[in-house]
């Protein structure tokens, strides 16, 4: 199935109205980085976006999103029964490491779909201190943002020649995703899950 004519208009909207794209973007980051920083380093290669601005409000996206995550940890945890019951079943096998090897942990999470904001609620619920979970979560996520970002950039420039047609960058853009959720979330994602 082939880039819909909505998908065409949105690649078009980015490139007439960059301000609400770089929003978007931002608002994604916070959300959820992988495909979010993926697609935005691909944009960014084909011109859709200023690379400059992808790293600063990428990386400003993630560490603010990380540290929401930290302190809906610290709050909810303690007034929400549900979500104690949810995030301790879920990452209160890993509070030791949590407490001993932050910056690996973080680190090793953030190549783990779904598992990572968990573990960052969580280390806000054991009440890590908040100076060393920053420390500790900039120096993960700087490696971390250089892979996924260099990943879409080197998609996006591998498919350079198609780039003046907007469809040819589409199904680039379709196709690089695909392979990188398979790659990263079945393949690279698995093992490091057992390392931490």
């Amino acid at each position: 199935m082939g880039p819909t004519p909505m998908t065409s208009f949105t690649l078009l909207y980015l490139t007439t109205y960059r301000p609400v794209g770089y929003l978007l973007f931002f608002l994604g980051m916070l959300i959820e980085g992988d495909a979010v920083l993926f697609t935005a380093s691909f944009l960014g290669h084909q011109r859709f976006f200023e690379f400059p601005f992808v790293v600063v409000i990428g990386l400003a996206g993630a560490l603010l999103g990380d540290s929401m995550w930290y302190f809906l940890g610290t709050k909810l945890n303690e007034h929400t029964p549900l979500f104690h019951k949810w995030l301790g079943r879920l990452s209160q096998p890993f509070d030791e490491h949590l407490k001993k090897n932050l910056l690996h942990t973080i680190f090793i999470s953030k190549f783990t779909y779904g598992f990572h904001h968990a573990l960052l609620a969580r280390a806000g619920a054991l009440r890590v201190p908040y100076r060393k979970f920053l420390i500790d979560d900039i120096l993960a996520t700087l490696p971390w943002f250089a892979i996924v970002a260099t990943l879409g950039y080197v998609s996006s420039a591998s498919i350079g020649i198609l780039r003046h047609s907007l469809r040819s960058v589409q199904v680039a853009l379709f196709i690089g995703l695909v392979v990188f959720f398979i790659v990263w979330h079945f393949g690279v994602s698995n093992k490091l899950k057992n390392k931490i």
